[in-house]
């Protein structure tokens, strides 16, 4: 097991184990970072985890690739992401990620390309979460599925696209079970959403308002393009937009 603080540059490695923070308290934790133009391999699980703020199992700040096969989970407190990646390399994840509370499975707030393969997971509770947040021009390629949020929770996505990057999803997308603004995907950029596959609104459910959101939304400038079907529910549209869309129904 590694301990807090291990750091990579220059090199490649591989790591086959789970990696976890702690759950004590202490802001500014994280268990690897690489930096310089460092590789990194991981066969198994990240999570995120702590009483305190920005306890992240991995800091990929290098121009390399780490290549994960296992799970990406964020942690309970603010800040507590499963990776933050903060740099113009890349990043592959084979197997499922999922936010919570103020965390990020995956917070991109670079030029990194992120790859997935597998679902994007619904954010657990509280609201204002994301589980992949893509904050300045970097890119988000998913092949899998993405959900939104659940009832009585506001602001809980599957991925926000909030810079001016591009997020390109390969299967289908659905928007949350009740509660407003629990879209599968939202691009509040000038960038580019292009969705190969199914879009589904949500419905309502639990205790919350009967309001419920698109599968996909634009909320900026950008542009959305969906090349598949797309569904409403009884109380939300599939896909809604306050700008520039282009739909086909066929690839």
């Amino acid at each position: 097991m590694f301990a807090p603080s291990t750091i990579f540059k220059s090199n490649s490695v591989t790591i086959v184990g789970n990696i976890s923070t702690t759950t004590g308290s202490g802001n500014y934790k994280y268990v690897i970072k690489t930096l310089d133009s460092a590789n990194l391999i991981i066969s198994g699980n990240l999570t995120a985890g702590g009483a305190s703020s920005f306890q992240i199992p991995l800091l990929h700040w290098s121009t390399g690739n780490v290549k994960i096969s296992g799970s990406v989970a964020a942690g309970a407190a603010s800040n507590d992401h499963g990776i933050w990646i903060n740099t113009s390399g890349s990043l592959d994840v084979t197997g499922n990620v999922t936010g919570y509370n103020l965390s990020y499975a995956i917070n991109n707030t670079s030029l990194g390309i992120i790859r997935i393969i597998g679902t994007v997971n619904k954010p657990i509770s509280t609201n204002g979460s994301s589980t992949v947040y893509n904050a300045s021009a970097g890119t988000i390629i998913v092949t899998g599925s993405v959900l939104g949020g659940d009832a009585n929770y506001n602001g809980k996505w599957g991925i926000y696209n909030a810079g001016s990057g591009n997020v390109y999803i390969s299967g289908s997308v659905f928007a949350g079970q009740g509660g407003s603004q629990a879209n599968g995907v939202v691009n509040a950029s000038i960038g580019l959403v292009e969705i190969i596959g199914t879009v589904v609104g949500g419905v309502p459910g639990g205790s919350g308002a009967l309001v419920s959101m698109a599968g996909a939304t634009n909320t900026s400038t950008g542009t959305k393009i969906i090349r598949g079907p797309v569904s409403a529910s009884i109380i939300a549209p599939g896909v809604s937009s306050t700008c520039t869309d282009r739909k086909s129904t066929r690839l």
